[in-house]
């Protein structure tokens, strides 16, 4: 877990209440490939969430989630993924 919500859960082990939260939930994993990739947005559309606006980002309207597939690593590196361009959300 990275990112606003991990702070949020260590900042609460020390009885410190965060002074703003997010709704959202940052994961990170590393992938090398995209045939990998394209089966980690399969793998999320078949469970439900779909392509919003973004093209990295998927929704599950039953959680009321978000998701965000973001390519880092050899993937990103390569050039395979790029997502350097702004969208208007």
């Amino acid at each position: 877990m990275i990112g606003v919500s991990a702070i949020v859960l260590e900042l609460l082990k020390e009885n410190i209440k965060p002074s703003r939260g997010t709704k959202d939930i940052d994961f990170a994993k590393m992938i090398s490939s995209t045939k990998e990739y394209q089966k980690i947005i399969s793998d999320l559309e078949s469970k439900g969430f779909t392509k919003v606006q973004v093209p990295w980002t998927f929704y599950n309207k039953a959680f009321n989630a978000v998701v965000d597939v973001l390519p880092f690593g050899e993937i990103e590196e390569e050039f395979t993924m790029n997502f350097n361009k702004r969208n208007k959300i």
